[in-house]
């Protein structure tokens, strides 16, 4: 698993960025780019779930692992976060991190901190599923970008 972990990673500059963002409604490019400003939050919040796994854990393998994950989230987060800047293309207002998320933050990382490494993986895992899965398709969809 680790050298799988090591072994597949990309860089953000894989991505092409020249490619303009299809041009949007101002209602539909303000939504887009809050999404992806939460989603960069989300992608932290994930990176500062596996960070408190690395810190939990006693074996030097899955701290390994839970570290590669970090920087994955990490990586993932600024890619959001530049998604955000690509879509902005009018400045229509400045976007924060929806307040929901900031203020949902320190309780997730309390009950994984506080919780058995069974469930904390398991709330992790699902809050995986349910960001790549769902909302990422849902952005996706929403945005008919090719």
């Amino acid at each position: 698993m680790l050298d799988k972990c090591r072994r597949d990673q990309w860089s953000i500059d894989d991505l092409d960025w020249s490619i303009p963002p299809p041009a949007l409604p101002r209602d539909k490019e303000e939504a887009v780019v809050q999404a992806f400003i939460d989603m960069a939050g989300i992608e932290l919040l994930a990176g500062a779930l596996f960070e408190t796994q690395r810190e939990k854990t006693d074996d030097p393998t899955l701290k390994k692992i839970f570290s590669t994950f970090v920087a994955d989230e990490k990586r993932h987060s600024a890619v959001a976060s530049r998604l955000a800047q690509h879509y902005n293309v009018h400045h229509y207002r400045d976007y924060k991190e929806s307040n929901a998320l900031t203020n949902f933050r320190p309780h997730f990382l309390r009950l994984v901190r506080d919780t058995s490494p069974e469930i904390a993986n398991a709330y992790i895992t699902s809050g995986e599923l349910i960001l790549d899965v769902a909302l990422l398709r849902s952005l996706d969809d929403y945005v008919a970008d090719d």
